[in-house]
């Protein structure tokens, strides 16, 4: 959403513009200044430190410290005096109201000629949420401002000092539940297709946020959007379990079913019965299944075995290593077996992929012809996929007993 006219005015008024989030720019008028001096570091470093702690004295020792512990400074005082001096003449401060020495101290006083834009973040944040009392559109207003603020991590070039985290994870928990916020009064105002697009730019800077994806994938089911809705969950669960090595949560379950439920009923709708009887396209290999649809399967042919009196067993596969396999390689070679073992298998058979185990269910074979099967994969995927040091452990796994 665009800044409104008050916001233009003040922006237009301000001698300097800064922006922290996403990226690091002062601006005075047109100028950039930091790219013009980019390469005094420890100047612009030190003039960050003040920016993040704006309105707090900091004596010129606690300053060296902090930033430059490795560095020998025989004079704190006055090595931080010359890079103040710098900054002064680089922001045309000769009056010295922007940045303050008193009592041996140094802070950077904002006044009304700067406008920056964290603190406008936090502004409009703080004014939502006095607002959602009284005037929920209001807020909404003012919480997609602030999003719109938000471009990204609080100063991102800086990488490795200690002293940014607190505050870069402070603006981050404060851009995460501004979106949970404003997702949550457009949903009651039924606004979906809106959300979908505060979903979207919110997960190009926070990927790994369950939250955002679950509240995504909400506007597309709210929107009838199931073929999305699917293809949206099976990238978050992969990419999750890929980067993270983190299993779909409870949640993610739970809308996965939802999803498969009204994919099925929109998927029906308007066909006949005579439409399902007709030819499908030819598969080879096993059904691969979602883990959840697998678990129903499962639960239909133990409910069979308890009328028919005859045991289910599944076939466990599971990676076996003289060393322990980091996550990525783990999940690339899972990936693999499963294409290997769906294509040895018959069109009956079905497979899935449990906690870290290939599962195989093989109907009406008794466990002696289960695990020759398995054996029969195993030789097949260790042709397939040469892998020293690695093995394939087969397990039979009896989910009902002779009676």
């Amino acid at each position: 959403m665009a800044l409104k006219t008050k916001d233009l005015s003040v922006l237009s008024k301000a001698r300097f513009k800064i922006y922290t989030l996403g990226q690091f720019t002062v601006l005075r008028g047109e100028e950039v200044l930091n790219e013009q001096t980019n390469r005094s570091y420890r100047m612009w470093e030190l003039f960050k430190y003040l920016l993040t702690h704006r309105g707090k004295g900091i004596p010129a020792e606690s300053i060296t410290e902090t930033l430059w512990p490795d560095s020998d400074y025989s004079d704190p005082r006055r090595a931080v005096r010359a890079y103040i001096y710098r900054l002064r003449q680089i922001l045309n401060d000769k009056e010295c109201k922007n940045i303050v020495f008193s009592q041996g101290c140094y802070s950077w006083s904002a006044g009304d000629d700067c406008w920056l834009d964290s603190a406008e973040f936090e502004r409009l944040t703080a004014e939502a949420d006095v607002l959602l009392q009284s005037d929920t559109d209001r807020a909404i207003a003012c919480l997609q401002r602030a999003i719109e603020l938000y471009k990204g991590e609080y100063l991102p070039e800086i990488t490795y000092s200690e002293w940014i985290i607190p505050t870069r994870h402070y603006y981050r928990r404060v851009f995460l539940e501004a979106v949970y916020k404003l997702t949550g009064l457009l949903q009651e105002k039924g606004s979906h297709q809106e959300i979908s697009k505060i979903c979207e730019k919110a997960l190009m800077i926070e990927p790994y946020d369950e939250q955002l994806h679950l509240a995504y994938i909400e506007s597309l089911l709210a929107e009838n959007r199931y073929q999305h809705a699917l293809r949206h969950y099976e990238y978050t669960t992969a990419m999750l379990y890929k980067e993270l090595g983190i299993k779909p949560s409870q949640a993610m379950r739970a809308i996965y079913q939802r999803i498969q439920s009204g994919e099925t009923a929109s998927s029906a709708e308007g066909k006949s019965f005579r439409d399902f009887l007709q030819p499908t396209e030819e598969k080879s290999g096993a059904f691969f299944c979602q883990w959840e649809i697998f678990c129903s399967i499962l639960e239909l042919e133990k409910r069979r075995a308890e009328r028919t009196g005859k045991p289910v067993t599944v076939g466990m596969m599971d990676i076996v290593s003289d060393s322990p396999l980091q996550p990525d390689k783990r999940q690339a070679i899972m990936q693999q077996l499963l294409k290997t073992t769906t294509d040895c298998l018959r069109k009956g058979d079905v497979i899935s992929f449990g906690k870290k185990e290939i599962i195989l269910f093989l109907p009406k074979l008794d466990d002696d012809q289960i695990m020759a099967v398995l054996r029969r994969v195993r030789q097949q995927c260790q042709q397939q996929l040469p892998l020293k040091n690695i093995n394939l452990a087969l397990k039979l796994q009896p989910l009902t007993t002779k009676k």
